[in-house]
């Protein structure tokens, strides 16, 4: 069975996205889940701190200021997920939903 590539969404503190991490790391899900990278749109979140005292790859893509429409924002995230293999994606602590027309 080939191993699940968790892709992580978060936005704030990273509590339960750190939760999802060590259950991968503990050996709890028997080495079929991986978390592969954390996408964070808001600069400073403590998420990317346990990302990164993790060894998991962070992306920050601002959303405040973002030079684009929500849609390019959307396409963006789909992209970096895409990019690093993901096939599950958790949004966690994430107050905006993707937009309904990317595919």
């Amino acid at each position: 069975m080939s191993q699940t590539k968790i892709g992580i969404i978060a936005s704030g503190s990273g509590s339960n996205a750190e939760a999802i991490m060590e259950a991968c790391e503990s050996g709890i899900l028997n080495g079929l889940a991986e978390v592969v990278t954390l996408i964070c749109n808001k600069n400073g979140a403590y998420c990317l701190e346990r990302a990164q005292n993790h060894g998991i790859p962070c992306i920050l893509i601002e959303s405040e200021g973002f030079d684009g429409t929500r849609e390019e924002f959307d396409r963006r995230l789909v992209a970096e997920l895409t990019s690093a293999g993901v096939n599950v994606v958790c949004l966690i602590e994430v107050i905006e939903s993707f937009n309904n027309s990317v595919s």
